[in-house]
């Protein structure tokens, strides 16, 4: 989701560095989870920056929602991390 609200973000305004940062917080929260590692902290990154983009950023509206919900399921992650096995 974040490569495509890449491709259609404008070069010129700083949105598509927003998202390159949000993707490389997003990449280290996964390299963690895949060793099976919660990282509570890392998690609040990941969201911090993606509510940034959704909030800042000049996206097209279905870009937009689209990273809104996986805001949303990050939020669901949040309260069920255990259930999925990351502790």
């Amino acid at each position: 989701d974040l490569d495509r609200a890449t491709s259609s973000a404008s070069p010129y305004r700083g949105d598509r560095q927003q998202l390159a940062k949000t993707k490389y917080e997003l990449n280290e929260l996964q390299t963690k989870l895949s060793q099976g590692v919660y990282d509570d902290r890392e998690l609040n990154e990941v969201m911090d920056a993606l509510q940034g983009v959704v909030e800042s950023n000049r996206l097209a509206p279905r870009d937009r929602n689209i990273l809104s919900e996986d805001l949303k399921r990050l939020d669901d992650f949040r309260v069920r991390h255990e259930n999925y096995g990351a502790r």
